[in-house]
């Protein structure tokens, strides 16, 4: 696990489309293959408000044969989606 999750960046190849690669820092990894969205929502009972609205998570592996857990995360009132890694896996 990455706590707190670590901001990385995501290309696709057409917006709203699958990723294709990821950098972190300044490491560029390639995407070979992608298992997901699953999809988290905040629970209804919530009475204090998220920042988040959801999150689509992602197994990956890359093209060096490592595998990684990343998540976009939808905000409120907003467009922007962000990408993080959320942990490597075994």
């Amino acid at each position: 696990w990455v706590d707190p999750p670590m901001r990385i960046e995501v290309a696709t190849i057409h917006p709203g489309g699958s990723a294709v690669q990821f950098r972190m820092g300044h490491d560029l990894r390639r995407i070979m293959k992608s298992d997901g969205p699953e999809r988290l929502t905040p629970e209804w009972w919530r009475l204090e408000p998220l920042k988040w609205q959801m999150r689509d998570y992602y197994r990956i592996e890359d093209d060096r044969g490592c595998r990684f857990w990343i998540f976009q995360e939808h905000v409120k009132l907003s467009s922007a989606r962000r990408w993080f890694l959320r942990g490597h896996l075994a």
